[in-house]
């Protein structure tokens, strides 16, 4: 077997087999059918043109998507096109869908924290600069109505 004599191997195949090595270089086969089609009929999972791939044709109880390049996702729904860094894409693979927000990991906590008190910063400076913005006295300078009206906006968005 390939697997047993070549230490980097993780996988090999030939017409019917298709076999896995495990850390001790021992392989474990399954019969595999490569002309098999494993294509949806009704490509409605995928988005973005990815392709539909199912593990059954008539009864599917897995599916899953092959994504075009700069795709990807369970479903193809993520764009990634040059370099970007948004919270979005640090904490992609961070977030778990179907736990609770006391269970989500540590990062993804602390950055939900950092957020929260980052919004509240920006609203008490918000609300102080309206404060102060709002007086006549502190108009009469040629800038004092555009900080007043930059105090409103900032407030607001």
């Amino acid at each position: 077997m390939p697997c047993q004599t070549n230490s980097n191997l993780k996988c090999c195949f030939d017409e019917s087999f298709m076999c896995l090595s495990t850390l001790e270089r021992h392989a474990n086969c399954i019969i595999f059918n490569h002309n098999l089609n494993r294509t949806c009929q009704h490509n409605i999972h995928c988005e973005n043109a990815g392709e539909c791939i199912q593990d059954d044709p008539m009864c599917p109880s897995y599916t899953t998507c092959n994504c075009n390049a700069c795709f990807f996702g369970d479903r193809c729904q993520f764009y990634a096109n040059g370099i970007s860094l948004t919270l979005d894409d640090i904490l992609r693979y961070e977030l778990r869908p179907n736990l609770a927000f006391s269970y989500q990991p540590l990062s993804v906590k602390f950055s939900a924290a950092l957020t929260i008190i980052l919004f509240f910063i920006g609203l008490i400076g918000s609300i102080l600069s309206f404060l102060v913005f709002h007086r006549k006295s502190s108009r009469r300078v040629g800038c004092g109505t555009y900080l007043l009206a930059s105090s409103i906006t900032s407030l607001f968005t």
